[in-house]
């Protein structure tokens, strides 16, 4: 849920806060930093920080000293009432203690209108598990193959070394919640249902119709929105933030897991360029949707195993930048967009390429509506069962769940 402040020029939505204990790079102090969404593209007026400590009836104040937009001004979009931001407080070193709450105010004796609980997570021990996931909103209320495809795709993570999933939820079908049910008594799967921030409407249908229509000026916004919480509430609790969607995965080609490709390949080889990378970079290669068109289904290989199945890909992959995705490094990172980090703690956020003989980010076509899904088999097409070699676990996996929640 979203709580509101107004400001004098302009109204403020405000999400998550968060307390960043990352010192060793910046060599600055502790700070809470806050998630907001603004009405207009720039904040008119400085803001403060009201911090609220246990056992302190009064708050500290401490003025907001690092503002860092999510979107980029070159885009566009500058009209949208829904303008993604991230705000930054320093606690002071001398209260040596993690605020409870926080409230944003524009003057620092303000009668606030929102109290943010600021979020402080913590590995066990201090040891950091290796990889999280992090999936934008899903929106599939009445897509009820979703469920089918997730299964694979949740399955494929999980060999691939993915520890934990974090999935955003506005409306699903009811067989994908019995997917995220099942996957969250496991303890795999961590769902944080949304709601659409200021005037935007929260009845199923109507949001669908909504957000179907202003992509750009608020589903993309808020996109980076979701992204930088999973990451803010996961940087003390694994090394790697994995963004990706429900139809995409980063393959290894010749190691069978990402810790592998991370720790074996990827630093070895460019040893002299990872010190301090920020992102590891897998570039983006569509596979086409069209096993049902040309009717060639592999014999072995259950026809609803989505990206088994389809295994005729885009002969050249896109360029260097153009939509990739990346293992994101938890040490640096202060802001996440779909595809790159946004922010960094240093001055930029420096980032390494897998070789395409490594890995790439195998990006799977739903349809054949998009320009880039629309190849016809030929000189424009290769064959890649990179994947199959995952088949034998795979399928058993995906087949275990599916009737474990009544869908097979």
């Amino acid at each position: 849920m979203w709580q509101v402040q107004k400001m004098p020029r302009e109204t403020y939505l405000l999400f998550n806060a968060y307390f960043d204990n990352r010192t060793a790079l910046t060599g600055e102090g502790s700070f809470v930093r806050i998630l907001v969404i603004i009405d207009r593209q720039e904040p008119s007026n400085k803001s403060f920080c009201q911090l609220w400590f246990a056992n302190k009836p009064e708050p500290t104040i401490s003025n907001v000293s690092r503002t860092d937009f999510l979107w980029y001004k070159e885009w566009g979009n500058d009209k949208s009432p829904y303008q993604p931001y991230l705000f930054s407080c320093a606690v002071p070193a001398s209260l040596e203690m993690v605020p409870e709450s926080v409230s944003l105010v524009a003057n620092p004796c303000d009668n606030a209108t929102n109290n943010l609980r600021v979020i402080d997570n913590r590995a066990p021990l201090g040891k950091k598990l290796i990889f999280a996931v992090c999936v934008k909103a899903m929106n599939f209320k009445h897509q009820p193959l979703v469920s089918v495809k997730l299964v694979e795709w949740i399955e494929m993570h999980k060999i691939l070394g993915a520890d934990k999933i974090f999935i955003y939820e506005l409306q699903v079908h009811p067989n994908t919640t019995r997917v995220l049910d099942y996957y969250k008594a496991q303890g795999l799967v961590e769902v944080t249902k949304l709601a659409l921030p200021g005037s935007a409407p929260n009845v199923p249908d109507l949001m669908a119709l909504y957000m179907s229509e202003r992509t750009f000026g608020i589903q993309c916004p808020l996109e980076l929105i979701q992204y930088t919480d999973c990451l803010l509430k996961n940087m003390n609790l694994f090394e790697f933030i994995v963004a990706v969607d429900v139809d995409e995965v980063i393959l290894p080609l010749k190691v069978d897991n990402w810790y592998d490709l991370i720790y074996k390949v990827a630093i070895p080889k460019h040893k002299k360029r990872t010190e301090g990378i920020a992102s590891f970079v897998a570039r983006n290669v569509h596979f086409m949707d069209d096993t049902d068109e040309y009717q060639d289904w592999t014999q072995g290989i259950p026809k609803y195993m989505h990206m088994l199945q389809n295994v005729h890909r885009n002969a050249s992959h896109m360029e260097i930048g153009d939509s990739i995705k990346c293992f994101h490094n938890t040490d640096y990172v202060l802001a996440l967009h779909n595809h790159y980090a946004r922010h960094c703690l240093g001055n930029y956020c420096p980032d390494v390429d897998f070789d395409l003989e490594d890995a790439h980010l195998q990006h799977y076509c739903l349809g054949r509506k998009k320009s880039e899904c629309q190849r016809k088999r030929g000189k424009d097409l290769v064959e890649d069962t990179s994947i199959w070699r995952f088949k034998d676990k795979l399928i058993p996996a995906t087949q275990k769940v599916l009737r474990a929640v009544g869908i097979l």
